[in-house]
């Protein structure tokens, strides 16, 4: 019975430097490379997004989502002005908690909108 091409070993470098710590997850070397070229911002939002939910937890993110960092602040939208009250309660420990998620603060503090009902006619 075939299985496949046998994968071969990395090359001796590769492993030298995996043992040395240099070894990286995509995502930390994808925020690296847009930090280098300056777009910090957009790789910081980029892991404030994929980590919101886990940071957050279900209940909060099914009303809410990040929009935007904007000098030091993330910006969310809530879909109740009742979530907006709630979250400018819990903003430090929100913030906090996102930062353990992505390993580093992230923003020093939380501005909140109420998204704008659609009215139906």
């Amino acid at each position: 019975m075939s299985r496949g091409p046998r994968r071969r070993p990395p090359p001796p470098e590769e492993l030298e430097l995996a043992e040395r710590g240099h070894a990286r997850r995509v995502g930390s070397a994808i925020t690296s490379y847009l930090e280098e070229r300056g777009f910090a911002s957009i790789a910081r939002f980029g892991e404030v997004q994929s980590r919101w939910v886990d940071a957050v937890g279900a209940d909060v993110a099914g009303h809410c989502s990040p929009l935007r960092l904007d000098a030091g602040a993330l910006v969310v939208e809530v879909d109740h002005q009742t979530w907006a009250a709630e979250l400018e309660l819990r903003s430090n420990a929100l913030l906090a908690a996102l930062a353990r998620e992505v390993g580093h603060p992230v923003a020093t503090m939380l501005k909140v909108r109420v998204r704008r009902s659609r009215d139906v006619e």
